[in-house]
């Protein structure tokens, strides 16, 4: 136990460094692919969804079906209470994770997985407080997320989706429904300003679902 804290507990590298690094520079060169199933996702449906997410959400979501938003949510005195993206959403043939069926305007929010539980209850307060006729739906068990980066991000996942990658097909901050391997997912493409290339997310169905 000594010896690994006297590895760990240095003024130089770590020893593992040299792993992060490498998996930087592939992420920077190739393709990383990022497990982000801890992520929060919900879905805010109903009559009011739309008002509650005027209410809720900075940026403009009055967009069309098939389109991503990134966004903060601020709570009643302006300040920040997480950052989160927001897709508005047609409702489905059959209720489903990916797909629930609702009446009304639909969102799918997907919300960073430290605060997911905190802004769940942070919507929750707000639609009660308000007196939205919309429902917050918790589906985070029932699906997985990967983040998909890097200048080969595209080429790979375009031999497994069933769908055209290119920017004219699948523009940026945009979202489908699609197949992977023969397993129904949510394709998102996003950038970040962290991000020098577009990520894709795809969200699909658990084992356990």
């Amino acid at each position: 136990y000594h010896q690994l804290l006297s590895e760990e507990y240095t003024f130089d590298f770590p020893p593992h460094h040299s792993t992060i690094r490498e998996e930087c520079l592939s992420c920077r060169n190739a393709l990383a692919v990022f497990d982000m199933s801890y992520f929060g996702k919900f879905y805010l449906v109903g009559p009011d969804a739309r008002k509650a997410a005027d209410w809720l959400f900075t940026a403009d979501v009055r967009k069309a079906p098939g389109t991503t938003v990134y966004t903060c949510m601020l709570n009643k005195d302006g300040g920040v209470e997480s950052d989160l993206t927001v897709s508005p959403i047609d409702p489905g043939p059959r209720d489903s994770a990916l797909a629930p069926a609702f009446e009304g305007d639909g969102y799918y929010l997907a919300i960073g997985g430290a605060a997911a539980q905190y802004n769940w209850s942070h919507i929750r307060t707000v639609l009660q407080e308000k007196h939205f006729r919309c429902q917050l739906i918790d589906r985070s068990e029932e699906l997985g997320m990967i983040s998909i980066q890097g200048p080969a991000s595209r080429s790979v996942l375009q031999e497994v989706l069933d769908v055209d990658l290119s920017n004219e097909a699948f523009p940026f901050s945009t979202h489908q429904l699609v197949t992977a391997a023969g397993c129904l997912v949510i394709g998102t493409g996003m950038q970040t300003s962290a991000q020098t290339t577009v990520p894709w997310k795809p969200d699909w169905p658990s084992p356990a679902s």
